[in-house]
Parts: C-alpha cells; sequence; structure tokens
C-alpha cells in the first residue's frame, strides 16, 4: 500500500488509545528500538463499578498518583424501531498522574487502567507498578470479580518519504493491499480481530494515519490489544503470571506484524 503525505501536509487524526502522548521514538525491551506510545495494562469489574466504588479505588491510589483529574461521562444509548435517543446518569472518569506525568492509571465506570507513555522505560518497571497498583485494587475491591483483562501496545511507526510517498508495506506486513493502478491512498484505519488460542484471548489489531511529526516522514499507528474475557483467574499470583504471558505473546504480534527491514531500522 502506497500512502501519500508530506513531512508538513495535512493528516487525519485517529485516535486508539486514552491518553497518548509523546511521539518519540524510544528503546524497550527485547527490541532495538520500539517506537512506543503508550502501553496499558487494564481490568474491568463485573456490574462495573458505583460512583462510590470509583471514588474509594480513586483514594486508595493516590498516594501513587497525587495528581488528579475528573471529568464527566454519559451513555448515550439509540433505539433505532423507537427513534429515540436516551442519555444515561453522569458518570465520574478520573484520570490519575504520578510525579512522573508519563505514569497513568485511569479509573472508569467499567474498570481500571494503567499506561506508561512515551518514554516507555522497560516491562519489569510497568510490571512492578502495576502488580503494585493490583495490590491496592484488591484492597479496595475486595468483593469485586476481574470480567476482563488486557494488555495494549500502541506503536508508532515512521516511513520514510520518496517524493511524496510512504511506501508503508516494507515496513509493516499488516496493511491495505490496493490495485496497483491506484498510484497512492490518503488516510485509512484498518482493524481486525484475531484468535490467541494458547491464551484463551483475542487480540485487535489496528492501524491507521498518525499526525507525521518526523521530517520527510510519515507516520503509521502498530496497535495490538490483548484481551481476554472468561474464566479469569482471581488468585493473586494467576492473576499476575497470566499478565506475563500476554506480554510474550504481543511481543510475538509486534515482531510478526512489523517487515525485516523494519525492524533492521530500528538499530
Amino acid at each position: 500500500m502506497r500512502q501519500q503525505g508530506s513531512s508538513g501536509g495535512d493528516c487525519t487524526t485517529v485516535t486508539l488509545g486514552e491518553g497518548i502522548g509523546s511521539h518519540t521514538r524510544l528503546k524497550a525491551e527485547g527490541f532495538p528500538a520500539a517506537p512506543l506510545v503508550e502501553a496499558i495494562m487494564a481490568v474491568q469489574f463485573g456490574g462495573g463499578l458505583s460512583d462510590t466504588e470509583a471514588t474509594s479505588l480513586k483514594e486508595a491510589l493516590t498516594p501513587h498518583y497525587p495528581n488528579v483529574n475528573v471529568t464527566t461521562h454519559r451513555d448515550i444509548r439509540v433505539n433505532v424501531e423507537a427513534e429515540t435517543v436516551e442519555l444515561g446518569d453522569p458518570r465520574n472518569i478520573f484520570r490519575l498522574e504520578g510525579k512522573d506525568a508519563t505514569e497513568v492509571a485511569l479509573i472508569r465506570p467499567e474498570g481500571l487502567s494503567v499506561s506508561q507513555l512515551a518514554p516507555y522505560k522497560s516491562w519489569d518497571v510497568l510490571f512492578d507498578r502495576y502488580r503494585r497498583d493490583f495490590d491496592t485494587v484488591i484492597g479496595a475491591m475486595e468483593s469485586k470479580t476481574i470480567t476482563r483483562m488486557a494488555v495494549r501496545y500502541i506503536n508508532r511507526i515512521d516511513v520514510p518519504l520518496v517524493g511524496d510517498i510512504a511506501h508503508y508495506e516494507d515496513y509493516l506486513s499488516v496493511h491495505i493491499r490496493v490495485p496497483d493502478s491506484i498510484p497512492a491512498i490518503g488516510n485509512f484505519h484498518l482493524r481486525f480481530v484475531m484468535d490467541v488460542p494458547e491464551l484463551g484471548a483475542d487480540a485487535t489489531i489496528q492501524s491507521a494515519v498518525f499526525p507525521p511529526t518526523v521530517p520527510d516522514k510519515a507516520s503509521f499507528a502498530l496497535d495490538i490489544d490483548l484481551a481476554r474475557e472468561k474464566d479469569i483467574p482471581q488468585e493473586r499470583e494467576q492473576f499476575l503470571a497470566l499478565f506475563a504471558e500476554f506480554r510474550a505473546a504481543k511481543n510475538k504480534l509486534y515482531q510478526q506484524f512489523l517487515t525485516p527491514k523494519a525492524l533492521a531500522e530500528f538499530k
């Protein structure tokens, strides 16, 4: 697929994750220079979180995340047959940031996510923080059952421009195929879901155009979201061990979706 673009031209922003921040190319474990934008570990709870429970969880995590921002969220329900639109009750969403603003925890009505914005340090650093926060969650949410767990990594792939064309397919093995008679396309958003049977999980893979931030290059997203919704272990050590397996599966997918040329150029 040939992507038309320029280092300073217009480009549609596609939102692929909560709180996407710095687009700095950075180094991560396992790869010479993984272009990570955001790494996320998330859980959802059966029945979601009441306002009281969300506030309790926010207060339990505040010692680790002193900076708290609150926004209001409403569900919108559309009934096509009745031709009606119903607004749900307003619900608070808490965005917590550590003293290091790249460390974020997000409390939503359905659960909690812990993320690391660029610059990514390492899996060990992120996992240690998640383990700490998970122990806090266990203490604050003893009666809650975990019904979904997920690991999500959002990467930005910078592809050099040849004239005003970026040969995206030379770098990403997952791409949109177009006829040779079409010289180039503009913006796009590709999404598909695949089974990961060894984890009892699904992987949602997305790719899209990112706003260019590097001169003479076009930027593309490679978004890998691994999630499991059945037979979630509730015991602490088993749960955390399964998250570690998610990391290995994510790394395998990452390598498969990048071409040898892309991996070589990250060195």
